[in-house]
């Protein structure tokens, strides 16, 4: 019996090893499309096996790997290589800690601009909301790592 390789039309990667058929008219073997009777290449780690030009072939393969480039993870193909501008973690510990501090400012902000319109010239302030709106413009007070940023605890807007 006669075997075949079958690989993906797409890729071009080895995918299965099958026996051939035997043709009902001149008992030749059948080599469907995508299939090749010429053994693959042992696999190797990092790379696929693929059938181009008429012959196995290692294609590097880095589609399971996870790096990221300017804060967005790359989606790799068959084929695609890492630059040295990629890295396995988003952002450094100085840009998470300054990308999380953005995020704290701005949502701090968008709270405090709910009660400015409390603190105008012609409304009175009560010490309750005093206090709160103190809270907010000091929430980002001594904080200098990701970890305290993660752990804070909102002031509660009274009358809430």
């Amino acid at each position: 019996m006669m075997k075949i390789y079958l690989y993906s039309e797409e890729t071009k990667e080895f995918l299965i090893e099958k026996n051939a058929k035997i043709s009902p008219l001149d008992n030749s073997y059948l080599i469907p499309k995508n299939a090749t009777d010429l053994v693959p290449l042992e696999p190797r780690e990092g790379y696929a096996v693929c059938f181009i030009n008429n012959n196995w072939q290692y294609v590097i393969d880095n589609r399971n790997a996870v790096y990221y480039l300017n804060g967005e993870q790359v989606k790799f193909e068959l084929g695609d290589t890492i630059t040295s501008e990629m890295r396995t973690t988003p952002y450094t510990d100085e840009e998470l800690f300054n990308k999380k501090m953005e995020e704290l400012r701005l949502k701090r902000n968008i709270y405090l601009s709910q009660t400015d319109y409390l603190a105008l010239s012609d409304q009175t302030l009560s010490a309750e909301m005093s206090t709160y709106r103190q809270a907010l413009r000091e929430i980002t007070n001594g904080i200098t790592t990701v970890e305290q940023i993660d752990a804070i605890t909102w002031p509660t807007k009274p009358g809430a």
